[in-house]
């Protein structure tokens, strides 16, 4: 009888077993890694309110930045220790984690447009390893824009992560809430943007003497500086626009000016003029006692100056052509006054022979 060696055939069980375990991945015994949780609610994060002094003023290309700093965590109720990064890398506390902006805003109501970034956005990059309470701050920049008031408005914003409903393992966002410093609660980080104190400037322009013309055209050229964006500028009625940082030209007659309007407090301007035509000087009056107050044909460019502060500005040029007649005549009215007289002596030189014809019939 043939005899079976249970042992042996054992061991060669084992074996093979051993083997065929050898051939599966070790992954498969491994717990899998949980995903990180992220912000992904689409709701506004920021609100963004621009009112403009007008509507030459508004620029879709203007951009407005936010700073998110990331303050700390908190356990909230977790008894593990809190865990996130920032594009794979864990922050530190108290730095400038990323910059977000808003641009292209659109039509509100009336001199006032609106943006918004979402959460999930104002969040992208973050992602949140276990459960607990991520304090961040959020500020907006000074905008380079001078004609705009930066809003200074600190909010903290806080995002609440927990267990995911049924697991003790995959971290879930549960809401992201937004509170001003002072502790008011709102649904998001509303920011508003005024238009900065402002104010007009006008240029006029006159004429006198007894060689003066009220119908001759002066030309001139207008830079307005530390300024953004343009500006309307009215005359007669009809508005135009220029741009800060760029030469503006215009034309002026006696008793004629423009109307710069809407200048942040700041704002610097000269103005020349640069074409006097053959008038004897021009008188200046404007803001900047650097300025000649009287310029001499041939001898300089009249120019005005100065700084928009607290209040409206005016420019007048004052070009002066023969001497000046104590009555303000000039010589552009001399035809009419010439008539006057002819029409009187007329009538004088009528009533005199008249006279003399009754006297003849006495």
């Amino acid at each position: 009888m043939k005899k079976i060696n249970l042992k042996s055939g054992a061991m060669a069980a084992v074996l093979a077993g051993t083997m065929a375990l050898s051939m599966v991945p070790a992954t498969a015994f491994a717990a899998e890694a949980q995903p990180a949780a992220t912000v992904t609610y689409t709701s506004a994060g920021v609100t963004k309110d621009w009112t403009v002094a007008s509507e030459a003023q508004y620029s879709a290309s203007q951009s407005f930045s936010f700073d998110l700093t990331y303050v700390g965590a908190e356990n909230g109720g977790y008894s593990g220790s809190q865990s996130l990064t920032y594009n794979g890398a864990t922050p530190a506390t108290g730095t400038i984690l990323k910059t977000v902006e808003v641009s292209n805003l659109a039509k509100k109501s009336g001199l006032t447009y609106e943006g918004t970034i979402s959460q999930k956005d104002l969040f992208s990059g973050f992602k949140f390893d276990t459960p607990g309470v991520y304090h961040f701050q959020l500020s907006e920049r000074t905008s380079d824009n001078k004609n705009v008031v930066t809003d200074t408005e600190t909010y903290d914003v806080y995002v609440n992560v927990a267990w995911a409903d049924g697991s003790i393992e995959q971290p879930e966002v549960k809401s992201v809430v937004f509170k001003k410093v002072t502790g008011t609660k709102t649904d998001s980080a509303e920011f508003d943007n005024t238009a900065k104190e402002n104010h007009k400037l006008t240029i006029s322009k006159k004429v006198a003497g007894t060689a003066a013309n009220t119908d001759d055209e002066f030309t001139f050229s207008l830079t307005v500086s530390n300024a953004t964006g343009t500006y309307n500028v009215v005359k007669d009625g009809e508005t135009t626009t220029l741009e800060a940082g760029r030469a503006y030209t215009f034309t002026l007659k006696h008793g004629e000016q423009i109307e710069v309007q809407n200048l942040p407090e700041g704002a610097t301007y000269t103005v020349t003029e640069t074409n006097t035509k053959d008038y004897d000087s021009t008188d200046v009056a404007d803001e900047d006692s650097t300025t000649a107050a009287t310029v001499t044909n041939g001898e300089g460019t009249p120019t005005g100056k100065g700084t928009i502060a607290t209040e409206d500005d005016t420019v007048t040029f004052t070009n002066n052509k023969g001497f000046a007649p104590q009555t303000g005549v000039t010589m552009n009215m001399l035809p009419g006054i010439a008539i006057a007289v002819v029409a009187v002596a007329g009538g004088a030189t009528l009533v005199i022979r008249r006279r003399n014809r009754s006297g003849q019939d006495f």
